[in-house]
């Protein structure tokens, strides 16, 4: 006890500076969560503030309150904090709680930046597809079939495309499914996904539809990846995906995938689009352009996402 008691004297001030960086943090996670509502930064502003409250209260400002700043703690001051650390993490679990069940109450207000949201289901009977590549309308279509839900194209709708200003595919992804939720007032699906290059630092990444041309010509793009990996002894790469799901109330949901694999020269297969026939998945000896579909569905990136996806929202 008398060892603890000479820590908490000796390094009151340190553990309060770190009080003061973490609640800092926490501030920032929250100001940055007001648009995105992504449940991973709520989470991490909930430790952060538990943590926060944690070095706060034992780093002696209770005790210090008390009996006046650079005095010697006691055993008695020590029951006295340690049982308002107790309380304060109650306090914050159970608002934590009550926020995820979606209950309605002060406590939402107090802890809002501080607490998760769970994943909202999804109960509706039509899902819009806000994209107009056919490939990706079709594989995403097959992966829906089970759940029963109607799906229906961007393309179908004559909804336009929206100008992709994000820097990542969730940024992206995000920005196509509020437009057509906002289009159409209905769900709205959206995937973002592209060819991550690790030896060409990532490209072409978001930019992987662009690199086919106005006309969409993958052979193109394929050929330009290939002479952009000239000389060069790694052709490792992975497809990334997002799906964003959201709602016109305006509710957001998002999910990533990946599959990694190596790059091959010449191009095989016909079976599937984009950067397909060129990747060969890791443990495969056939491209995702000779795969059969029901294969590649199942081990694709965007089934990788899609997986997360039914797990959050359709209770799968």
């Amino acid at each position: 006890m008398e060892a603890y008691l000479e820590w908490t004297k000796t390094f009151q001030w340190p553990i309060i500076v770190a009080f003061a960086i973490l609640a800092l943090c926490s501030l920032l996670i929250d100001l940055t969560d007001l648009k995105s509502k992504k449940n991973r930064q709520r989470r991490g502003s909930r430790l952060l503030w538990t943590l926060a409250f944690a070095l706060f209260l034992f780093g002696g400002f209770v005790p210090n309150t008390i009996r006046g700043w650079g005095t010697y703690v006691g055993p008695k001051d020590l029951v006295v904090y340690f049982i308002i650390f107790v309380a304060s993490l109650l306090l914050f679990f159970f608002a934590g709680r009550r926020m995820a069940k979606g209950k309605s109450s002060l406590w939402n207000k107090l802890f809002e930046g501080a607490t998760t949201e769970l994943p909202r289901k999804f109960d509706k009977k039509k899902l819009i597809i806000a994209s107009h590549n056919a490939g990706k309308v079709r594989e995403i279509g097959d992966l829906l079939a089970p759940f029963g839900v109607e799906v229906v194209s961007a393309g179908e709708l004559g909804l336009d495309d929206p100008e992709e200003t994000g820097v990542t595919f969730v940024e992206n992804a995000v920005i196509k499914a509020e437009a057509a939720a906002n289009a159409t007032g209905l769900p709205a699906l959206a995937d973002d996904s592209g060819l991550v290059v690790h030896a060409l630092n990532g490209e072409p990444g978001i930019y992987s539809a662009r690199w086919a041309g106005p006309q969409r010509d993958f052979m193109l793009a394929m050929s330009k990846v290939n002479e952009a990996l000239e000389n060069k002894e790694d052709r490792s790469a992975h497809f990334a995906a997002t799906l964003a799901l959201c709602w016109p109330d305006g509710h957001l949901e998002t999910f990533e995938g990946t599959v990694h694999g190596t790059l091959v020269w010449p191009p095989r297969g016909d079976q599937g689009f984009g950067y397909d026939p060129m990747f060969l998945a890791d443990g495969q000896d056939i491209t995702f352009g000779e795969m059969d579909p029901a294969k590649k569905h199942s081990m694709s990136h965007r089934a990788d996402a899609f997986g997360k996806l039914v797990a959050a929202c359709f209770g799968g």
